[in-house]
């Protein structure tokens, strides 16, 4: 049986640290390889700490790298005596009869430090369990991010041949080469904005941006309908509206009867049959929903890991951007920002497009009809910079409809695409059952063999 107290030792392998520092001291090629997967805070001993800090040291002064300049390094800095003189460095070298394993022996030293950085974590996270001022979803959100950077970490290499990344873009291109479907993403079942953008991308951090009452919040639950009929599980955050509100919006979309119909009750045979119809279809939706109304822009990335590693999510949207509750600041631009990139990380983290609103700065009277662009996001020129995607919605009111019953022309302009050209695509807006259509017939929406099961799709 083990002694107890063993188990308190902090994982370490002393001779793995010093075959790692000896293979370093004798081949370029192990230094290489060495140095890209440690840093100096990897090693138990601090002596091992200091002489791989040395052996840095001389790579960025661009000088050789062995026992004697090893030596001499430490010597000027008055260090030798403190790692043990020149016979510890000698017994290091002798200790290696060759630099072949050196990767190896890198990596069982990076392991250990991995573990000992996981016993920390663990133990601050326990302190902060304990600590009963601290909110828990700061204390939850300290764990689900330490885990997460930790695996990272393990998993992390600072830099690729050209050779793997080019393969990897070879092959993803290769089968939408051989995939008959003309959408690569996931769908928003508006032809002329999918012909566009091939669907949203993984990883896509995407804004859809407007004045009030244009239509943000429509778009958005299209795209999340969409995504639910091709069985894309999909979690939106909604800190304008109430999940309530957002099934009432998605009820009549479905069922087309208008929100004003649904809201008073008054409503035809035929409309209750397509309602009912409508309720069983989304009662098996993939679809998940925060309405939190005080949303912290802290919380978010803890929830959207969970809708991701409990519930399969591939898809995020926020509703809207502006309503977020931001860390401190000195300015609200600053404050915006730093939404704006916790936002952007969480795309590229969990790998999934995420969709946020935002508000356009108000126009001046005479401009009120002028087609919005980039320019106008509000609070911080750090989103556009951010974003991957930008689409801005004109959707001018009618005068000689002011109530909005008809249906009418609008435009999503693609003021900015990363990886493709800027676009306009022409669509109509009902305002009765607060949806964008194709305009023409010809940009029907595409039939359900052309798109494909979801699973099947090759995304970006």
């Amino acid at each position: 049986m083990l002694d107890p107290l063993m188990d308190r030792i902090p994982p370490q392998s002393l001779e793995a640290e010093q075959s790692t520092l000896g293979s370093m001291m004798i081949d370029k090629g192990a230094l290489e390889k060495c140095s890209a997967l440690l840093t100096s805070g990897d090693f138990y001993r601090d002596a091992h700490s200091t002489i791989f800090e040395t052996m840095m040291r001389l790579v960025q002064k661009k000088e050789p790298v062995d026992l004697v300049t090893v030596q001499e390094d430490l010597k000027e800095r008055s260090k030798l005596e403190m790692v043990g003189n020149t016979e510890y460095l000698m017994a290091l070298v002798d200790t290696v009869a060759s630099a072949l394993n050196a990767e190896w022996y890198a990596q069982k030293v990076k392991d250990c430090s991995l573990r000992r950085q996981c016993i920390d974590m663990a133990t601050t996270l326990a302190q902060s369990a304990h600590d009963r001022d601290k909110p828990f979803p700061e204390v939850v959100a300290y764990g689900q991010t330490g885990i997460l950077n930790l695996a990272k970490e393990g998993n992390r290499k600072s830099y690729t041949h050209i050779r793997e990344a080019a393969s990897e873009a070879f092959e993803r291109i290769e089968a939408r080469y051989h995939d008959p479907r003309e959408i690569t993403g996931i769908p928003t079942g508006i032809h002329a904005l999918d012909s566009q953008t091939m669907g949203w991308q993984n990883g896509d951090y995407i804004f859809i941006a407007a004045r009030p009452s244009n239509g943000k919040t429509a778009l958005m639950l299209q795209c999340a309908m969409e995504s639910s009929t091709v069985e894309c599980p999909s979690g939106i955050f909604s800190v304008e509206m109430s999940k309530e509100q957002l099934a009432m919006r998605m009820l009549s979309h479905k069922s087309r009867v208008s929100g004003r119909s649904l809201r008073s009750g008054k409503i035809d045979d035929a409309g209750w049959e397509r309602i009912c119809d409508s309720y069983g279809k989304m009662y098996d939706w993939p679809m998940y929903i925060c309405d939190e109304t005080n949303l912290h822009i802290r919380d978010i990335p803890t929830i959207a890991r969970s809708m991701v590693l409990e519930h399969g999510v591939k898809f995020l949207m926020l509703d809207y951007i502006q309503l977020v509750i931001p860390n401190k600041a000195p300015s609200r631009n600053e404050q915006v920002a730093d939404i704006s990139r916790t936002l952007k990380s969480v795309a590229r983290e969990l790998q999934v497009p995420f969709i946020v609103l935002s508000q356009l700065s108000r126009p001046a009277k005479n401009m009120r009809e002028a087609e919005p662009t980039k320019e106008d996001l509000r609070d911080s020129g750090s989103l556009e910079q951010d974003a991957d995607v930008v689409i801005m919605i004109h959707n001018p009111k009618n005068p000689d409809d002011p109530q909005g019953f008809s249906p009418r022309p609008a435009v999503l302009i693609g003021d900015k695409q990363r990886n493709l050209n800027q676009f306009r695509a022409e669509v109509m807006w009902d305002g009765n059952f607060q949806i964008f259509a194709d305009k023409e017939k010809d940009q029907a929406e595409p039939k359900p063999d052309a798109l494909g099961s979801w699973q099947n799709a090759t995304w970006g």
